[in-house]
């Protein structure tokens, strides 16, 4: 007989087996950090230095580690606990305690919780999820209750009762996970990066000076001001973190220099191999963004992510005549790795007759 409470309400489609009930620490290595102490005589900037993990090391949207602020000698590793790329590890603090994912090798300080998926019986994004939930959080105040201090202990986190279906339908309920939150993320990204960008207009409309409004002599003036404006709210290359400005480039200039980004973000052996686009292929991908017409099928397009094309370049043999796909957009970059906030500065655009003088813009972002 099925016991029900081991089936979930909601189930992906060819997924019917039920979930198994099992205690956690039989089934993950759960382990305390350490610090060696006192820990300033650890911390050290030399390149052997190993990765010191820190609540501040945690990223506010996301849930891996892929960076540290600090690093500790090599002498202190008998006195910590080391990590590696695909543990996990918790906050012992109930305030806190949100699992992540360690990208990087490290060493963890007595205020985290190393769990460890020995047994492969689970696929890490959906662990990552499980721990956060609210099911498991309600399980460690449980067996908390009546301790005077509110942190997490391996024993207490090892006691909860989990429940785990297959390998496969972990993967399908991580996956889908992984694409809500990042879905989240963008969303959070967008929203800050047009927070600067309205704080810097209001900025450049309204700068207080002795409570006096400052105005502007000519648009140009005011032109410039926003600018500024927009790369002191952080509208920059941040590859370099420098500020992008292109003045007075024409429609053909814009295009091309959009096939030059496209060009360093895929010139690897298996894209582009070191052959830049032509004229063709920028044709292509122009094409298919002209058939879209509609904002949200732009916006649909550029969350793709990726853009299909049929290699024209003779400089590249191997691919030459094959479909290929190009990255042109990143999600997870927004506001870092290879994101490039640029700014037009008066573009000109071609008269749509001989008759008619070119347009220029004020500004495009």
């Amino acid at each position: 007989m099925v016991n029900k409470d081991n089936i979930p309400a909601i189930r992906f489609a060819g997924f019917t087996d039920p979930w198994e009930q099992r205690k956690l620490s039989d089934l993950v290595l759960i382990e305390r950090g350490g610090s060696p102490r006192p820990i300033d005589n650890y911390i050290t900037d030399a390149p052997d230095g190993l990765n010191w993990v820190k609540i501040g090391d945690a990223p506010e949207q996301g849930r891996y580690i892929i960076k540290t602020a600090e690093k500790i000698k090599p002498e202190g590793l008998s006195k910590t606990r080391q990590v590696q790329p695909g543990d996990l590890i918790l906050s012992n603090s109930m305030s806190f305690g949100k699992p992540y994912i360690m990208g990087i090798n490290g060493c963890i300080h007595d205020g985290w919780l190393l769990i460890r998926d020995t047994q492969s019986r689970f696929d890490l994004k959906f662990l990552c999820h499980m721990l956060g939930t609210d099911q498991m959080l309600d399980q460690y105040r449980m067996f908390a209750a009546g301790s005077t201090v509110n942190n997490l202990n391996k024993e207490l986190v090892g006691n909860t009762m989990v429940s785990i279906p297959s390998i496969d339908e972990q993967k399908a309920i991580g996956e889908y996970l992984e694409s809500i939150d990042h879905l989240i993320t963008l969303h959070q990204r967008k929203y800050e990066t047009l927070i600067k960008l309205k704080k810097a207009f209001l900025q450049a409309l309204y700068i207080d000076r002795r409570s006096e409004q400052m105005t502007y002599e000519s648009e140009p003036e005011f032109e410039r001001a926003v600018i500024q404006h927009l790369v002191n709210a952080g509208w920059v290359n941040y590859s370099t973190g420098q500020p992008e400005i292109l003045r007075y480039k024409t429609e053909r200039e814009l295009i091309a220099n959009w096939a030059d980004i496209i060009f360093e973000n895929n010139n690897i052996r298996d894209r582009l191999n070191d052959a830049p686009l032509t004229d063709g292929e920028m044709k292509q991908i122009l094409d298919q963004i002209k058939a879209l017409r509609t904002p949200v099928n732009l916006n649909r397009f550029i969350n793709g992510g990726e853009v299909m094309i049929k290699r024209d370049n003779l400089d590249d043999p191997i691919h030459f005549g094959k479909e290929m796909s190009l990255k042109i957009f990143d999600r997870k970059e927004i506001a870092g790795g290879q994101s490039r906030y640029q700014i037009a500065e008066q573009p000109v655009f071609p008269a749509k007759n001989d008759l008619l003088n070119s347009r220029r813009g004020d500004f495009m972002l």
